[in-house]
Formats: C-alpha cells, structure tokens, sequence
C-alpha cells in the first residue's frame, strides 16, 4: 500500500510542473479577461449612448421615409390627374389659340381698313 501511495506520490510530484504552468496559465487569462471586462464596462455608456443615437437617427430616417412615400404618392396621384385631365387642357389651348389666330385676324382686318381709309383720305387731301 506505501509503494501504491509512493508511486501516485511521484506521479503527481511529476505532473505538478506542467499543473503549476496550466494554473499559472489559467490566472493569465483571467487576469486578461477581466482587463477586457473593465474596459468593457468603461466603455458601456458610451456604447450605450451610440446606440442610442443611432436607433433616433434611424426612427428620423424611418420618419423621413415615410413622408418621400407619401410625396411620391401624391406626385403619382398629380401626375394621373394631370395625364386624365390632358385631352381636355389640349382641347382647350386649341380652342384658345383658335380664338387668338380669330381675333388677329379681325385686329389685321381692322388695320388694313384703317390704313386703306388714312390712304383714301391723304389721297382725297391731295386732290383738293
């Protein structure tokens, strides 16, 4: 039973170098880990503040989204109108430009009688 108790004695005495490099080891990385856990906790508030900025400036864009849908359906809305209403706005510049070339005409009409009247009268002057 001593010789079993030596040899798992001599056993571990062995192991104990590469158990005390696996601990020491271990505490390195909780040592790192608890550094990153600080600088975490340092940096929250301002992480916490980023994220708050950025989900208000996505409900703005979001905000900002909706009313350009809401333009671009009014714009679609003018737009059909305009292109239902077309035919009757073309019809009616035609009859206005008809009514013009009409009332040109007269004023035309009403210019050449006037200067062949002026003509009558310097001719008749002229005669007396």
């Amino acid at each position: 039973m001593e010789r079993h108790y030596k040899e798992v004695q001599n056993s571990n005495m062995a192991k104990a170098p590469e158990d005390s490099r696996e601990q020491s080891q271990n505490m390195a990385k909780a040592q790192e880990d608890s550094r990153e856990q600080s600088h975490n906790m340092t940096t929250a508030p301002e992480d916490s503040r980023e994220q708050s900025h950025n989900m208000a400036t996505a409900q703005e864009d979001s905000r900002e989204q909706s009313h350009n849908m809401a333009t671009a359906q009014e714009d679609s809305r003018e737009q059909s109108h305009n292109m239902a209403t077309a035919p009757e706005d073309s019809r009616e510049q035609s009859h206005t430009l008809l009514r013009l070339r009409e009332e040109l005409a007269d004023a035309l009409g009403k210019l050449s009688a006037t200067r062949r009247g002026w003509k009558l009268s310097v001719a008749a002057a002229e005669t007396w």
